[in-house]
């Protein structure tokens, strides 16, 4: 998994990037950013799967920061951190998708146990893609035995399926 910390504070940004053993953990990339401009030029040129922004920053709020993100890869996992004790910071966060949200100063032990459960999300909806996708080729695979085994005579049934499920396109 990869992972982008952005803040204009830089002991915090470079604290958090550099100062816990992420792969350890299971994260195999960490950058970080100093404002939202630079990470969402970053974040169009690569994926990551876990932002976690500042929501106070010069040039770009971090909530203005993840809407972006989320326009870019809407499967993206942020976290925010704020100094900002009033509830409409993280209420707009999470109104916009935000996982958690983390005051300052932030504890390491925190930090970390809320990018695992975010990892866990990560992991359930990988999971959840893969069977579901199997489930698909099964129930394909399926029908197409029986299309070619002549289980299946109804032609407006197989054209259905075939224009649905497989890929074709109707031309006429």
């Amino acid at each position: 998994m990869r992972m982008l910390v952005v803040d204009d504070d830089d002991q915090i940004r470079e604290g958090i990037t550099h100062g816990i053993k992420w792969n350890e953990l299971g994260i195999d990339g960490v950058e970080g950013c100093k404002n939202g401009a630079e990470a969402l030029a970053r974040i169009r040129e690569i994926y990551f799967d876990i932002l976690i922004t500042d929501i106070s920053m010069p040039e770009m709020s971090g909530v203005d920061l993840m809407r972006c993100a989320k326009e870019v890869f809407p499967d993206i996992h942020v976290i925010l951190i704020s100094g900002y004790k009033e509830f409409e910071y993280a209420e707009a966060g999470i109104r916009y998708g935000a996982d958690d949200y983390i005051l300052k100063p932030i504890h390491i032990n925190e930090l970390m146990d809320t990018v695992t459960k975010v990892m866990g999300k990560i992991d359930n909806r990988k999971e959840n893609l893969k069977n579901r996708t199997m489930a698909k080729e099964l129930l394909r695979n399926q029908i197409m035995n029986k299309i070619m085994q002549d289980k299946i005579e109804d032609p407006l049934e197989i054209q259905e399926y075939l224009l649905s499920n497989s890929g074709f396109k109707r031309i006429h």
